[in-house]
């Protein structure tokens, strides 16, 4: 009987044992990191909008429930009794330095910048190994966007600190589109640094070719041409559009029949006034309305001839209306692809 008693003895207290341990783990594992986010520095913006940028960041690390969020006036208060000054701190060392008279797991630095657009930038590090544990950064085309920014900042980085990739762990192979704009993204790093825009004129220009599919007669056509002018208020285009026939050069493709005449080709071109306004002209994608006033002509030449002497017989001139509506992506800060579609008034011809 008392054999039986010692054998249910420690089989409680293994299970109790067991328990206990099980209890003590889990508290461990589910215990949350001390965090502390530090001012951001303002480079070409205001330090007003910088500790903007620095709140909203360390509310939306809260939300999260992730982390014991050390308060600003606690961190104000150590710091000020410890005669340290942590504005303008982005640097490792310096954040350990702080994160150790903090008392805190981890410290988030950062800074707000201001190029042709907003870059906010963050930083965690581990105060324990003085590792960077998490690096990024996210751009804004002005300060409304800039909420935006943070919120895929704090998305990418409570993810990654609630389940952390495995060691060894294939990651999951980027679609077409990221690494489309992954690309762009590198290649934007990689020119030079451009200017900020210091009146806030908002004034720049461009230039580019155009090809074009339309029908002129019925019939398809291609041209080919230019455009550019200046963009007033990053918004509006004021300049000039002009195209010329590429295809078909040949008379008898307009008259859908043989010609046997002198002046077997076809020479047809128009320019004007370009007007254009762009909507979101801050944002990769943009949104196009324009028109083109001008005037064209068009005329027959002899075979092999230079079209210094056209026929002056045959062919006119005409008035020319084109409204237009289009999308742009701009690739590149200095390239952009677009695709338009257009209407053709013409009086005259």
């Amino acid at each position: 009987m008392k054999a039986a008693v010692k054998v249910t003895g420690r089989i409680v207290c293994a299970a109790l044992l067991v328990l206990a341990l099980g209890t003590a783990r889990a508290h461990a594992a589910g215990e949350k990191k001390r965090l502390a986010v530090l001012d951001f520095s303002a480079n070409n913006t205001s330090d007003a909008n910088a500790r903007i940028v620095r709140n909203a960041f360390e509310v939306m690390l809260y939300k999260t429930s992730l982390y014991n969020m050390l308060e600003r006036r606690q961190v104000e208060l150590v710091l000020k009794e410890q005669g340290f000054q942590a504005s303008g701190c982005v640097d490792t060392a310096c954040a350990i330095e702080i994160g150790k008279m903090l008392s805190a797991d981890l410290v988030a630095v950062g800074s707000l910048d201001r190029i042709d657009m907003y870059i906010v930038s963050v930083k965690v590090i581990d105060i324990a190994n003085g590792s960077v544990v998490y690096a990024d950064n996210e751009r804004s085309a002005n300060e409304g966007g800039l909420y935006n920014a943070l919120e895929l900042l704090v998305a990418r980085y409570s993810g990654r600190a609630a389940a952390p990739e495995e060691s060894g762990k294939a990651r999951p192979e980027k679609n077409p589109w990221e690494q489309m704009k992954e690309w762009f993204e590198d290649a934007e790093k990689a020119l030079p640094e451009k200017k900020a825009d210091k009146d806030g004129s908002g004034l720049s220009w461009y230039a580019g070719v155009m090809n074009q599919y339309t029908r002129i007669g019925g019939i398809d056509a291609n041209l080919s041409g230019a455009r550019g002018g200046i963009v007033l208020m990053d918004c509006l285009t004021v300049g000039v559009s002009g195209m010329g026939l590429t295809y078909p050069t040949r008379r008898e493709k307009f008259e859908g029949r043989p010609y046997v005449g002198s002046y077997p080709n076809v020479e047809m071109g128009w320019g004007g006034l370009l007007l254009e306004y762009y909507l979101f002209p801050k944002e990769r994608f943009q949104l196009s309305f324009g028109t083109t006033i001008g005037a064209g002509g068009y005329g027959f030449t002899k075979a092999g001839d230079t079209g210094d002497e056209p026929d002056n017989g045959a062919g006119g001139s005409f008035f020319l209306l084109e409204p237009e509506i289009g999308g742009y992506i701009t690739m590149l800060r200095y390239f952009r692809f677009g695709v338009l579609g257009s209407y053709r008034y013409t009086t005259g011809a």
